[in-house]
């Protein structure tokens, strides 16, 4: 009986305790901030090096990488919501309006722009060129065979 009575007597100072404390309301907004321009250099990265490796990323598909992600990701997310509610209208309603609104805020381009400043801390400009050089080799000698055949 005195372990029943100090149970309620916790649970209802806890009940009091939450009715006092003050909510805390989150709200989603829109990034007010204007998007940086996908051929705009980070702040500290030597336009040249930046510009090779833009084109280095361009020539490996990596600049494409993220929207790749995002498409991946969407069609796992809709597959796997879409298999355990097979049979619920709703649920393919839910998938395409959070399908469409992810897709508003994401943008790709601001992914290549934060993975450019790795690239230029870890390869020089030599380094590059040697990346640039060795994968465009290979892309030619790629056609090259797929043309002789």
């Amino acid at each position: 009986m005195r372990a029943l009575f100090v149970a309620c007597a916790l649970l209802a100072g806890v009940l009091v305790v939450i009715a006092h404390s003050p909510s805390v309301r989150v709200i989603a907004q829109e990034k007010s901030s204007p998007p940086k321009s996908a051929t705009q250099a980070p702040a500290n990265i030597d336009p040249q090096k930046d510009a090779r490796i833009r084109e280095l990323m361009d020539v490996t598909g990596a600049k494409n990488m993220g929207q790749q992600l995002i498409e991946a990701g969407m069609e796992q997310f809709r597959s796997s919501v879409l298999d355990s509610q097979p049979d619920n209208p709703r649920a393919k309603q839910f998938v395409d309006a959070f399908v469409v609104r992810f897709q508003k805020h994401f943008d790709a381009d601001s992914l290549n722009e934060r993975v450019i400043p790795i690239y230029d801390k870890y390869l020089t400009a030599e380094d590059l060129q040697g990346c640039w050089t060795i994968t465009v080799r290979l892309s030619d000698n790629a056609c090259s065979r797929c043309c002789r055949k």
